[in-house]
């Protein structure tokens, strides 16, 4: 039997169970642990405290790198002529949206993919290919046109074309040109010469230091061939017609623009404008237009006057 004080501790103990005082505890322990994630999260480097966007929009200034050398997206033809191109519209456009200017930073395609993004500029353009080893280091937006990729250029009804000349239902194969005989011409930096020396290792690779000079030597007979993109092909065979041709695509990849690693609100933010771009044609008709101008207006082996201007 209990006694007075027993049945008072039994009345207490049914009024306040022991369960409840501990999912009190946990309740509280779990409010803690909340605020402290949301602590960090507002403190994080990634977000908008440290992101491009509050730095453009506050300096009215957006950064953007190019190499400046790859038509149609962006060419500086001689030393102190403006960059034109493709890319240089969209850029004017995306400054445009932010209410920004826009400051011109040039860099070598090897650079690409390197810590640049974010020290040196805010975002990077000029037909830049969004590849695993530049992810390493770098983002990048959603792609900028519909996949393309690699081929080969050569001279019209060259005997090298017609190797390059898939079977019905076979993909065109550049390693079979890979003999000793055979000249292939590059640029430097990028990925044209990475697919190049991945390729061949018997054929003499050329590297030629003006984006743009491969073409000529092709057509002098100096090299068999070249690689290069989609676009840039397209645009040398409209301008040396019946003289330049391509192959099928050897390779597929996309054009994106490059931007720092982590920003992911400036990534967004250069996204949703992106996207306006595409859906309503905007982008791939300043591409074609663009395209269509360098095929006609612009020499290979253009001069420039002694103070670098065409």
């Amino acid at each position: 039997m209990l006694d007075g004080s027993g049945c008072a501790s039994l009345r207490r103990w049914a009024r306040h169970p022991a369960p409840f005082h501990l999912l009190m505890l946990l309740a509280l322990n779990l409010m803690l642990v909340c605020i402290a994630l949301l602590r960090t999260v507002r403190t994080s480097p990634s977000t908008h405290a440290s992101s491009s966007l509050d730095r453009i929009v506050a300096a009215r200034e957006l950064r953007v790198g190019c190499p400046a050398n790859y038509a149609p997206f962006a060419l500086r033809q001689c030393a102190h002529a403006d960059i034109v191109g493709s890319d240089v519209d969209e850029m004017a456009s995306l400054a445009a949206s932010l209410g920004a200017r826009l400051e011109w930073v040039e860099v070598e395609w090897a650079e690409l993919g390197a810590s640049e993004a974010g020290s040196r500029f805010d975002i990077a353009v000029g037909g830049i290919d969004d590849t695993l080893s530049r992810r390493r280091h770098a983002s990048f937006s959603q792609p900028t046109r519909a996949a393309e990729g690699k081929v080969a250029v050569a001279r019209c009804g060259s005997s090298t074309l017609r190797m390059l000349a898939p079977a019905a239902g076979e993909a065109a194969n550049l390693s079979a040109l890979d003999d000793a005989r055979v000249r292939v011409a590059t640029n430097r930096g990028g990925t044209n010469e990475a697919l190049v020396r991945s390729t061949f290792v018997q054929a003499a690779i050329v590297v030629v230091e003006a984006n743009g000079e491969q073409f000529g030597r092709v057509l002098r007979g100096e090299v068999e061939l070249t690689v290069t993109d989609l676009a840039e092909a397209r645009m040398m065979a409209a301008r040396h017609q019946g003289r330049l041709c391509y192959t099928e695509l050897l390779t597929r990849s996309h054009k994106a623009y490059l931007l720092p690693r982590d920003d992911f609100m400036w990534k967004e933010y250069v996204d949703a404008w992106l996207s306006n771009r595409l859906s309503s044609g905007a982008a791939s008709s300043n591409f074609e237009q663009w395209l269509s101008w360098f095929a006609n207006k612009l020499e290979d082996n253009a001069t420039c006057a002694p103070d670098g201007r065409p």
